[in-house]
């Protein structure tokens, strides 16, 4: 009998994009990365210079993909103290769109 593969769990994502502000970008993202560990986030990508391979890539030139192990997890971080605190006192996000994903990785 053979085993049957396991069906993958979806994860979460939390997708920006945007034109940050470069002068305190680094210190952000730091801030970031500390911010994920209570609720098991994982930073993916935080970079710009993307390449559009179909489509237009717009305005909206930097990316950031954060990895969670569940929608509640995401959402929990982003009404945590530190983030709201990010958003409301850095100029960093003045622009830009702020998602939640879920899928299979």
């Amino acid at each position: 009998m053979e085993a049957s593969a396991a069906t993958p769990q979806p994860l979460s994502y939390v997708y920006y994009e945007g034109n940050p502000d470069n002068s305190c970008l680094a210190r952000f993202i730091d801030i970031v990365r500390y911010s994920l560990n209570a609720f098991n986030g994982r930073l993916l990508v935080s970079g710009g210079n993307p390449q559009a391979m179909h489509g237009a890539i717009g305005e909206l030139s930097y990316k950031l993909l954060i990895e969670f192990p569940a929608k509640e997890a995401a959402e929990r971080w982003y009404r945590s103290a530190l983030v709201t605190l990010l958003l409301d006192k850095w100029t960093v996000w003045p622009d830009g769109n702020l998602l939640v994903l879920e899928g299979v990785p």
